[in-house]
């Protein structure tokens, strides 16, 4: 990142620059939207946590991300590298609370019911079953 934009950013009383946390929980809550635009991620974790805690999420369409977020239903995904879609979804959801809560419920619904860790370790057990047979 360049020094002119840093400074922008440090300047800029909107944006709060987060120093590394182990408690991350604490910033997702105060969030409206969870955006993650990566230009790579081998799987969107912190997508999985945005919408475990309800909260609408916005990720690129990349591996990783599109993997974490149903898009339209749990967030939306847009492309990388596009800040065009990057601020028509944003605008799409900033506008439309009742959306933001319909998809954080359904992001909930979702991670419960596809990565709740007793469902992920009995796959990881058939796969090392499957692999050993």
């Amino acid at each position: 990142m360049s020094h002119e934009i840093l400074e922008l950013i440090n300047e800029d009383t909107r944006i709060h620059l987060i120093p590394f946390t182990e408690n991350v929980q604490v910033y997702i809550a105060a969030m409206d939207i969870f955006v993650l635009a990566s230009y790579r991620e081998g799987f969107g974790n912190i997508l999985i946590e945005a919408s475990a805690m309800e909260r609408p999420v916005i990720g690129t369409d990349i591996t990783g991300c599109c993997d974490a977020i149903l898009n339209g239903t749990t967030g939306i995904l847009v492309q990388p590298r596009d800040v065009v879609s990057l601020e028509k979804a944003l605008k799409e959801l900033i506008g439309n609370s009742s959306k933001r809560v319909e998809m954080g419920r359904n992001g909930k619904q979702w991670v419960m019911e596809n990565f709740d860790r007793k469902l992920v370790w009995n796959k990881i057990v058939e796969v090392y079953e499957q692999l050993l047979s």
